[in-house]
C-alpha cells in the first residue's frame, strides 16, 4: 500500500519532502491520472503535521501542472499530455517491472524517499563501475577472454582491460569499482573472485553458431572439417557439439590459431575451415605458407561473432 512520510529531522522543509513524494508516486504510476489525492484535512491527520503545510505542498504541484482542484470534489492527479499510461495493463515491461519493485519495497516498510534513494544509490554504483571495463577469464581459457575482449573493442568506443581471474581480484583492489565481463561459462568462478570487492558482474552469452551449424549438417559424408579458434575451450565445446550431431560421418580436426604445428595440419588436410575472425591473420598466413602444397584451397568459413548479439545489444544500452 501506497505510504507517504514526513522525516521531522530533514534539512528539506515538510511541504517540499511532501512534494517530492507525490512527484515520484505520479511518475511511479501509484497516483494514476484522474485519480483523487488525500484532503488536507485527511493528509495533515495521517502525517502528523499541520493543514497548512499540505495546502502549501499542494498548491506547489498544482503550480507544477501535476495535480488540478475542483471546487467542491477535491484534489485530482492532472492528465499529462505526454505523460505514460499509468495503467497497469498498459505500461511497458520496464514500467511494471520499476512498480513492482517499488511494491515489493514498501511491502518491506521503506517509505518513498527511502525507495528512491536506494535506486539512486544502485545507479550511482553501476555508473561508477562502468568507468572501468574489466574482460576476464581463467588462465587455461584466457584466449576465451581475449576473443570478448577483440570483439568490445571492435563495438564499443571504450578502454577494455584483459585481466586473467587469477589475477583480478588484486587488480580490482588497484581500481575500485569495475564492471567485470566474463563468458557465461565461467560466472561462478568469477562471482567467487570478486564476491568481497565493490565490482559488478556482467556474464555474457556466447554467439549459437545455428548458421555454422546448418552448413556442417549439409556437409557430405567423408569431409575433412577443420577447426580453428584463438580459444581451446571454444574448440572444445564446438567438437563436441559438431560430432552429437554427425557423429562420425565427417573428420573434425582442431587447431588454436596461435599454434603452427597444428594450424599446420588443419590447413593441409581440410576440404573446409570454420574459424573466428581474430585467428584470421595466423589462418591466412599458414595458408600462405602451404599455398604450394595445397591441392585444392579450403574452403574458409569465417565466424564473424563470439558475443550473442542481445549480449552486444545489453552493452550499448548501457551507454559503455
Amino acid at each position: 500500500m501506497f505510504r507517504l512520510s514526513i522525516q521531522p529531522d530533514s534539512e528539506v522543509s515538510p511541504s517540499q519532502q511532501l512534494v517530492k513524494q507525490i512527484q515520484f508516486a505520479i511518475a511511479s504510476c501509484y497516483y494514476t491520472p484522474g485519480q483523487r489525492l488525500p484532503s488536507t484535512r485527511q493528509l495533515a491527520g495521517q502525517l502528523k503535521i499541520h493543514r497548512n503545510t499540505v495546502s502549501r505542498a499542494y498548491q506547489l504541484l498544482e503550480t507544477a501542472g501535476l495535480v488540478e482542484f475542483k471546487k467542491g470534489s477535491g484534489i485530482y492527479v492532472k492528465p499529462q499530455e505526454k505523460q505514460l499510461n499509468c495503467d497497469l495493463n498498459d505500461c511497458t515491461p520496464a514500467q511494471k517491472i520499476v512498480s513492482q519493485a517499488i511494491e515489493n519495497l514498501l511491502i518491506e516498510g521503506c517509505n518513498l524517499l527511502e525507495i528512491k534513494e536506494l535506486f539512486l544509490t544502485a545507479i550511482e554504483w553501476r555508473l561508477g563501475c562502468l568507468e572501468n571495463l574489466i574482460v576476464t577469464a581463467p588462465n587455461h581459457d584466457l584466449e576465451s577472454g581475449e576473443l570478448i575482449y577483440q570483439e568490445l573493442s571492435t563495438v564499443l568506443n571504450r578502454t577494455i582491460e584483459l585481466v586473467a581471474l587469477e589475477n583480478l581480484n588484486l587488480y580490482l583492489k588497484k581500481v575500485g569499482l569495475g564492471t567485470v565481463i566474463t563468458s557465461r561459462y565461467f560466472t561462478q568462478e568469477v562471482a567467487a573472485v570478486i564476491a568481497d570487492s565493490n565490482a559488478h558482474l556482467l556474464p555474457v552469452d556466447i554467439y549459437d553458431y545455428q548458421k555454422e551449424l546448418a552448413i556442417i549438417k549439409q556437409l557430405p559424408q567423408g569431409v575433412y572439417l577443420g577447426l580453428v579458434s584463438l580459444s581451446k575451450g571454444t574448440l572444445d565445446i564446438a567438437e563436441k557439439i559438431i560430432k552429437s550431431v554427425r557423429k562420425d560421418e565427417i573428420v573434425v580436426i582442431t587447431a588454436q590459431a596461435k599454434d603452427n604445428q597444428k594450424l599446420s595440419r588443419v590447413v593441409r588436410s581440410s576440404q573446409v575451415i570454420i574459424s573466428d575472425r581474430p585467428s584470421s591473420q595466423y589462418l591466412q598466413s599458414a595458408l600462405a605458407i602451404a599455398t604450394d602444397e595445397l591441392i585444392c584451397t579450403p574452403r574458409l568459413i569465417w565466424i564473424d561473432n563470439y558475443i550473442n548479439p542481445s549480449s552486444i545489444n545489453l552493452l550499448q544500452k548501457l551507454n559503455i
